[in-house]
């Protein structure tokens, strides 16, 4: 099939031709792979990098660009110059705590916050070290400071920062230790895996073969990639790609590389070939509201509506509880649904909610502080610091762990499910016919910019028909929900 370029698509090919660096905003749908595709084609005479951390758009890249691009995830770089060296220490035996609890000669802590105290074995302490190095590899820090710490309810940094430095005095030491001895190829003692190879590759002075680079879904960057990619940028032509206005993940510490790179030079993609005019209409009052300069315009001759639906084909929720909430739900009336990621994250919270109730510690981030479940129960009902907790522990309580684990252990794959569920940050980059927005999802005059990000990313993933649930009936959005 001949491809046909649009205006904006030409656009962006004349300002590579500049050969600065270059943004290209591209909102929901609108062909952005095609059009890097296309600048590619146009200049077979010289060498690109494609790069992206998610495995399926490089896989998708691979299978659409010519030759003369090479498509890689970071850490697939970043192994190909440094990686292999560890090749003998991936895919090592997890260690027994035990033997890290020796190794590094942790002790147990225990501090008051509050009305509640906060125990931590040993083995648990040693948890949170390796967490603290996790972080650490996951930024573009030189050093492990005290903002790798990941917080232990109930323990809180900001109300108790006595407590908090005592907390730092005891892991941090016990981190660089760890991290010393990573970055030896023949070490062996702690456990190596690939974020470790990626963190080594960026303080390593890191080569990128090319001419150009082009930085895929750059305004959600892993700090430790940006600084890999920033290092690039005296030596070949950075091409940043993406919606700043999609930018979903400060939660993992991304940062929006769309915003920090100061480029001569912007492209803009605002056709849409997902959706036609109405769902593109909704979509730009969040755009509008979050002062954006991007518009969204629909595919001519596609029709598309607001309105509600019956039978719609994925159910899109804010949080994981709710989406949980809504399987459990239809699985009672009869309809089997398949939750996007498989829900690993609730399965590893009602593991430890399990352990708990059982009497044993878990070394889950979020519960690891505490000695029983019922002391969970009294902190999220208790403390403002256990709202986000809250909504986990009250549908765990209703349906009992083991039978939230056994629902999503048991639901079926997607193309068989009567219909699909995701929350908003794993719906990213997938779309449907007909979506329905899960009643969790609010506006009001006060909701901040990452909340209307998040609506914004929502209503783009319909292609034909948007139920946009309590929102429908908003007053400031009535005007398009009721023109559709």
């Amino acid at each position: 099939m001949t491809f046909t370029p649009t205006v904006e698509q030409v656009r962006a090919s004349e300002l590579f031709d500049l050969r600065e660096p270059m943004k290209i905003i591209a909102g929901a749908g609108t062909g952005k792979t095609a059009t890097l595709k296309y600048i590619a084609d146009e200049h077979p005479d010289l060498r690109g990098q494609y790069v992206a951390f998610n495995r399926a758009l490089v896989d998708e890249a691979k299978a659409k660009f010519p030759d003369s691009v090479s498509c890689r995830t970071s850490h697939s770089l970043a192994y190909g110059a440094i990686g292999w060296k560890y090749k003998d220490r991936l895919g090592a035996e997890r260690k027994r705590a035990r033997d890290l609890v020796r190794a590094l000669d942790a002790r147990s802590f225990i501090a008051r916050h509050g009305n509640y105290s906060a125990h931590l074995d040993d083995w648990q302490v040693v948890n949170v070290v390796m967490g603290t190095v996790a972080r650490y590899c996951q930024s573009a820090d030189r050093d492990i400071g005290e903002q790798h710490i990941p917080v232990v309810a109930p323990l809180d940094p900001d109300h108790d920062k006595a407590t908090w430095a005592q907390f730092q005095a005891v892991i941090l030491p016990m981190a660089s230790r760890v991290w010393r001895e990573l970055q030896d190829p023949n070490g062996g003692t702690y456990r190596f895996t690939h974020d470790h190879y990626m963190k080594i590759w960026e303080q390593s002075e890191p080569y990128i073969d090319g001419d150009y680079l082009l930085i895929d879904e750059a305004q959600d960057v892993n700090p430790v990639l940006e600084s890999v990619l920033f290092q690039q940028a005296d030596r070949m032509q950075m091409v940043a790609v993406g919606d700043p206005n999609q930018t979903l993940y400060e939660w993992r510490n991304c940062v929006n590389s769309m915003e920090r790179m100061d480029t001569p030079h912007v492209g803009y993609l605002t056709q849409s070939f997902r959706f036609g005019q109405r769902i593109a209409d909704y979509a730009n009052q969040f755009l509008s509201m979050l002062s954006s300069d991007l518009r969204l315009v629909g595919l001519p001759g596609r029709e598309s509506v607001v309105e509600p639906l019956a039978k719609p084909d994925a159910i899109l929720t804010r949080t994981n509880a709710t989406a949980v909430a809504r399987l459990l739900s239809l699985r009672e009336e009869g309809n089997f649904a398949h939750l996007v990621g498989g829900g690993e994250d609730v399965i590893r919270f009602c593991s430890a909610a399990m352990d708990l109730k059982q009497g044993r510690k878990t070394t889950h981030p979020e519960l690891m502080g505490f000695d029983s479940w019922s002391d969970v129960i009294e902190y999220v009902n208790d403390e403002e610091d256990g709202a986000d907790l809250k909504l986990l522990v009250d549908l765990t309580q209703r349906y009992g762990p083991l039978t939230i684990k056994q629902a999503i252990q048991q639901m079926p794959v997607e193309e068989d499910a009567d219909l699909v569920l995701s929350t908003l940050h794993k719906s990213k980059g997938r779309q449907w016919p007909k979506v329905q927005l899960a009643g969790d999802f609010s506006l009001d005059d006060d909701t901040p910019a990452s909340e209307l990000r998040i609506l914004y990313v929502a209503c783009t993933r319909a292609e034909y028909v948007l139920d946009p649930g309590m929102l429908l009936h908003n007053p400031q959005l009535m005007a398009v929900g009721e023109a559709a």
